[in-house]
Order: C-alpha cells, then structure tokens, then sequence
C-alpha cells in the first residue's frame, strides 16, 4: 500500500493529473510514465483531488440499496453479500446496479487477488465505472474466448483489457472463440501455447466477475445476441427447461446445469472451476431477467449478487424459505 505523505504537488498539477485520468482515462501508470513521477504518488494526488473537492464524482440516476432485500437474499440464498439497488425512477437501469457494482468491486480487490472476467454490456459498464485505488498490482484473466458479432467493447478481451489498465498491466487474454465445431478441436487448441497458460490461471482466479444470460429474449444473452446459439436450437434448449446462462454454463429455474454440447465445445472457465472460485461475483438485473437471475442463484456457484428491487422480489417469492 503507497504511504499517506502530504501530496508535494500544486493543485494546478493535481488537477492535470485528475484530467488525465477522469476524462481522457489515462491509467495511473501511463500518467506516471507521462509526467516522470511514481504511480503511487498519481495515486495520492488522485485520492487528494477527491479529499479536497478538486474532483467531485456524481453518478447519474445514483440510487439507494435496499438492505432489507439484500438481507432477505443472503438468507434465503447462502449469499456474502447480496446488493439490490432500488433504482430510481427515470435512471438506466444497467447503469445503476453497474455503478454500485464497480464502487464494491473497487474496495474488495486486493493485491494478493486473480481477477477473472467474462463479457456482458452490464460487465462492460462496471469496468467502465470501476477506479481502484492504491495501488493495485495484480492479474486479470479473461475467463471465456470471445463471440462473434458482440457488441464493441463487450467483448471479454476488451473487459479485461479495461480492468488490467488500472491493475498493472497483467491481462491474461484467451485470443480465441468461446465456442468451438468440435470437442477434438477443443482439445487440440487448449494445448497451444498461446492458449493454454491462461487456461491454467482458471484456477488460480480468486474473484470472478460474471453477468447472467437470460433465455427471455435474445438481448438478454450474450450467446443469443451474438448468434452463437440459433432461434431452433434455443428452442429446444428452453423445452428442456434453460432458463439461462452463467458464462457458457445454461441452466434451468431450478438451478440444475443443463447438459449440452456447447459446454464440450467451449473454451471456459468449467462449472467446477466456477465453484471453487472464493468469490464469484454476479452483476445482472431488468425484467428480462427475473427468472434467470432466481435460476441463478440457486445454482450455488454466486456468492456476491449486485440487482434491482424488482428481480430481488421475483427471486424471493419463487424460492421456498429456507429451512
């Protein structure tokens, strides 16, 4: 941790140094390399310009938590930590809970940390929203290859990029798509060098930051936004009773797992692998999620939600209480 020493700077240079970062989002190293100064002393004038008023950070549509709620998941759900933001009236949604989100994320990753992403807009927002303070140096994995026809800077790669700039640089990028033809393929490309030493820090990983894929309608997942499942073979996945996804992983209303084959194909953190993750961290909310967010949370692999009111409520009233 950088030391609490008086920031020897005047505030014409702190504000530059603000600048930089809150507008042209610069990383702390970059300004540091620029100005010919420690990034731990960019950090300090950073923290100072935020002390004395010098930057003053506003979030738009900022809404309250609902302890209550949040609470009566932990509960219900076996959650550390559930965070149901009760989203104001005429504020976006996503941003919302994204915001909250980026603000605890922000406080809880330390350096001694793995940092795993997957790929989302509401994940995309949070990495947007994020700024780690003192500073952090530590990997971030990308824990799923990418999808064709994503949306720009939803990616994985792209998300990871955008949190290893504030985390000292160390993205561990999987330069590859999330679903393969073939299981032999799979095989073959795991074992590439390029490929396989990421795929070994799926392990190592301590806090996994994911969204969760809903099966409503084709907006609301990143495998049927970006056509990686079609409209018939959707179809038959939700008879079977999916309901949606947490990375490539479906599963249905009950929280079981759903065998298929994009799973023996797919080039992702495991549900195994999810599981023994210390922390997994789940960003998602809207109506088009309700019943995948409540599938979600009774898979087990969640330990930290950030939600609205509404999918809390849904999620409470189609669980039974806990014994």
């Amino acid at each position: 941790m950088p030391d609490k020493a008086p920031v020897d700077a005047s505030d014409s240079v702190v504000v530059h140094v603000a600048q930089l970062f809150y507008e042209r989002d610069m990383t702390k190293q970059d300004i540091a390399a620029q100005l010919g100064i420690s990034r731990f002393k960019v950090a300090r004038m950073l923290d100072h310009a935020k002390t004395e008023g010098i930057v003053r950070i506003q979030i738009r549509g900022k809404s309250a938590l609902d302890a209550e709620l949040g609470r009566a998941l932990e509960q219900r759900f076996a959650l550390e930590n559930a965070l149901v933001v009760d989203v104001e009236e005429g504020a976006d949604l996503t941003d919302s809970i994204a915001a909250v989100a980026a603000n605890w994320l922000g406080q809880l990753v330390r350096n001694e940390d793995v940092l795993g992403v997957a790929w989302g807009s509401t994940l995309q927002r949070v990495a947007e929203f994020t700024r780690f303070e003192g500073g952090l140096d530590l990997p971030v994995v990308q824990i799923c290859g990418a999808l064709a026809h994503t949306d720009r800077g939803q990616g994985p790669l792209e998300i990871t990029s955008k949190f290893a700039s504030q985390l000292g640089e160390h993205a561990h990028w999987l330069l590859t798509p999330a679903l393969l033809d073939n299981t032999p393929t799979l095989q073959e490309l795991l074992k590439h060098p390029a490929i396989s030493p990421t795929v070994e820090l799926f392990d190592n990983v301590t806090i996994a930051l994911v969204s969760i894929g809903s099966f409503a309608e084709p907006g609301q997942s990143a495998l049927l936004s970006a056509g990686a499942i079609g409209d018939a073979e959707r179809d038959a996945l939700a008879a079977r009773g999916a309901v949606g996804d947490l990375l490539v992983h479906l599963f249905d209303r009950d929280g079981a797992f759903t065998p298929t084959s994009i799973t023996d194909r797919a080039v992702a953190m495991s549900v195994d692998q999810l599981r023994a993750v210390p922390r997994v961290i789940a960003v998602a909310g809207g109506a088009g999620k309700h019943e995948a967010i409540a599938g979600a949370l009774r898979t087990g692999v969640i330990d930290f939600l950030v939600t609205d009111a509404e999918s809390a409520r849904f999620a409470l009233a189609s669980a039974p209480p806990a014994d």
